[in-house]
């Protein structure tokens, strides 16, 4: 599968960013013009890149939320004339910021971008934005980044779908590469990952049969880059292969022991999972057995993740549509996955200590209030 002749990039100093690029290089791609913020975020880039690359990336630098300096931008894109696919990865990930912080990228970035490629490309143009698959079940979106997702997909169909040659990819929960598990950055449910790896709670609030929908980086890259099978809207998502709440802590904790085992490391002790009514009755004993802070945190936690362990609780997964091909299942994706980051977090895992919760860590898993 080839790659267009010319990509205009942004975001490439994140991780699904940093992998499109690379896979554009690897099919051949001609040029690609990475659009990034600041000369900052170019080393990054640069510093991953292989040196026989660099002759087809050229970098152009513009902040997404400044009018003026994407306006800059306009007639210094390289190669007007070449066949182009314009990829828009830049955005605001946080689940807990508030539109206030993630608007002006997410939104009024993806317009700015728009306004640029309709203006500096001449010909043969395919526009593909980055959403996600949780902006797509018709239903409140549970924070502010879905909820920006949700606008701006509303505003490029609106203002730009009879202009651009439009694309929408909507991805579940983003990890690491298929085959090597290395992802440039640790977002989205890595979090989740290290706190039941360096076991930093003692429980997590969720219902067992919950699903959490992971897909592999390269998966989405390949998505994106496909100009061949040029489709409206593609959802990325494990769908009925998703992994249950209960599945993924086992099969990271498993992971996690083995790794410590291969270099000597005492056990961490096993957190739980349990609902929002066992927990509420452990939080009388909290204060006893002194792990109120512990507590505080898994609650803090839940708040967070609760849309993305929960959804598919009542029997709708999320439901993979007009993908090139399904990923890996999760069960053979998620070892690769830990293995890449627990590398990468080296003596952190080796030498994390064993908890101050793990006396009364038999309590927190007998419990049961019916």
């Amino acid at each position: 599968m080839q790659a267009a002749e010319r990509v205009i990039l942004t975001g490439a100093s994140g991780g699904l960013g940093f992998a499109v690029l690379m896979t554009a290089l690897r099919r051949g791609a001609q040029l690609v013009v990475c659009i990034l913020r600041s000369e900052a975020a170019w080393a990054k880039v640069k510093a991953e890149l292989p040196a026989d690359t660099l002759g087809r990336v050229t970098v152009r630098f513009a902040d997404l939320t400044s009018d003026a300096q994407v306006q800059a931008l306009h007639g210094r894109l390289p190669q007007p004339d070449a066949p182009t696919l314009a990829v828009h990865c830049a955005a605001e990930v946080s689940w807990t910021k508030s539109s206030r912080l993630v608007v002006p990228l997410n939104v009024g970035g993806a317009c700015r971008f728009a306004d640029l490629i309709l203006a500096d490309c001449r010909q043969h143009t395919k526009f593909a934005f980055v959403s996600t698959a949780y902006a797509d079940d018709g239903e409140t979106p549970r924070n502010a980044y879905e909820a920006s997702k949700c606008e701006a997909e509303h505003r490029l169909v609106d203002e730009y779908g009879k202009r651009l040659n439009l694309r929408v990819v909507r991805p579940s929960l983003i990890v690491g590469d298929s085959r090597s598990g290395h992802i440039l950055r640790h977002h989205g449910i890595y979090p989740l990952l290290r706190l039941i790896a360096l076991a930093e709670v003692p429980c997590l609030i969720a219902e067992d049969t919950s699903r959490i929908d992971i897909v592999p980086v390269d998966a989405v890259a390949n998505e994106l880059l496909d100009v061949e099978s040029w489709r409206p809207t593609t959802t990325i998502a494990a769908g009925e292969r998703a992994l249950s709440v209960g599945e993924f802590v086992r099969m990271v904790q498993d992971l996690r022991d083995d790794w410590r085992r291969r270099r000597d490391c005492v056990a961490l002790p096993q957190i739980s999972v349990i609902n929002r009514r066992q927990y509420d009755f452990l939080m009388h004993a909290a204060g006893s057995w002194g792990l109120s802070e512990q507590f505080a945190k898994v609650q803090a936690i839940a708040s967070i993740m609760d849309g993305y362990v929960r959804h598919g609780e009542t029997g709708r997964p999320l439901r993979p549509k007009a993908m090139i091909r399904p990923p890996i299942a999760p069960s053979a994706l998620l070892p690769v996955v830990f293995k890449a980051w627990a590398d990468r977090q080296g003596a952190r895992l080796a030498d994390a200590p064993s908890p101050t919760w793990r006396a009364p860590a038999k309590e927190v898993r007998r419990v049961d209030v019916g």
